[in-house]
């Protein structure tokens, strides 16, 4: 049995709605996606540079020995390691948060 004009007419505006919705849908996680490339670009930058003062501190140049002779190169050492740990947490917490690792190292490549 075939469907009437106003049936089929019908049928094919709520495909047409449903078309809409999805296209709303899909842009809407492409924009989450690129916020979230964004971010974990940016917590990439942060650890490379508190890695580069990690390594600063522990290597024997000037700011290490300026931070041994005032006593406080061990507390920088300390605060240094802790900064270079937070975007690495930072990630982790979007994994938790039902961001793919896949995602994640392809946004890192």
């Amino acid at each position: 049995m075939s469907m009437n004009y106003n049936e089929q007419l019908q049928h094919l505006l709520a495909e047409i709605s449903q078309k809409k919705n999805l296209e709303m849908k899909r842009n809407e996680l492409l924009s989450q996606r690129t916020n979230l490339e964004s971010h974990i670009q940016e917590l990439q930058k942060n650890m490379w540079k508190e890695e580069a003062d990690v390594d600063c501190l522990e290597r024997t140049g000037l700011t290490s020995v300026f931070y041994a002779l005032i006593g406080k190169k061990e507390d920088m050492l300390d605060k240094e390691k802790s900064k270079h740990m937070r975007p690495e947490l930072n990630m982790i917490l979007l994994f938790r948060n039902g961001v793919s690792w896949t995602m994640i190292s392809d946004i890192l490549k």
